[in-house]
């Protein structure tokens, strides 16, 4: 299938990366709806995440898994050092809202810009999030528990953090030491990083 990129620059065309829909467990992911996301990382690697139905929950862990790597402590900081690390890693964030009957002609949006924005690009990205329009916490528990379930999704996290970040070699090799030993401890990444999503605090105020 082809892409439609209207709103990308012409140098994205045959550098984007999709997460291939096979690989992708999740139900919701299946689903068309919510909207594409394109992240573009300093190391010139750039990716490609469709039908993504909260993309503020789905960009915020993919980025929190693989920084975690690097920087221990990196949830504990305060948000103008985490911001500092995002610069430096991540160059410019993209979005369009999935529309079926407009689909060849919905543009993406520059959400973020390493250069200008002084927000995190997750905050940005809650405009597209689904919840906006279903207003529905039961949606997106739903989600948080599909991905729970999804390898093929942690699997993408670390191939991230290995290749497009920088992590320090020594304590990453030490990770994936103890990831390939043993197939439950994947699993219990996937539950801790559910747990300090702090549902409750993420979806405060948004009755």
């Amino acid at each position: 299938m082809t892409k439609i990129i209207l709103g990308l620059p012409e140098s994205f065309y045959n550098r984007i990366l999709w997460v291939a829909r096979e690989f992708r467990t999740n139900p919701l992911s299946h689903e068309p709806g919510g909207c594409d996301v394109i992240v573009e990382y300093h190391t010139q690697k750039i990716y490609g995440y469709d039908w993504i139905k909260f993309p503020s929950l789905y960009i915020s862990k993919i980025w929190n898994f693989s920084i975690s790597k690097i920087y221990i402590n990196y949830e504990k900081y305060d948000e103008d050092l985490q911001l500092k690390i995002i610069k430096q890693n991540i160059k410019r964030v993209f979005a369009r809202k999935y529309n079926r009957e407009n689909f060849e002609n919905e543009e993406f949006k520059e959400v973020w810009n390493a250069e200008t924005s002084d927000k995190i690009p997750w905050k940005l990205l809650e405009e597209f999030d689904y919840y906006r329009k279903v207003d529905s916490k039961t949606a997106f528990e739903e989600y948080l528990k599909q991905q729970e379930k999804s390898f093929a999704y942690e699997n993408h996290l670390i191939e991230l953090a290995k290749n497009t970040l920088h992590p320090d070699q020594a304590e990453f090799n030490d990770y994936l030491k103890k990831q390939e030993a043993s197939p439950e401890y994947e699993k219990h990444i996937i539950k801790t990083a559910i747990e300090r999503a702090k549902l409750d605090d993420f979806l405060a105020g948004r009755d």
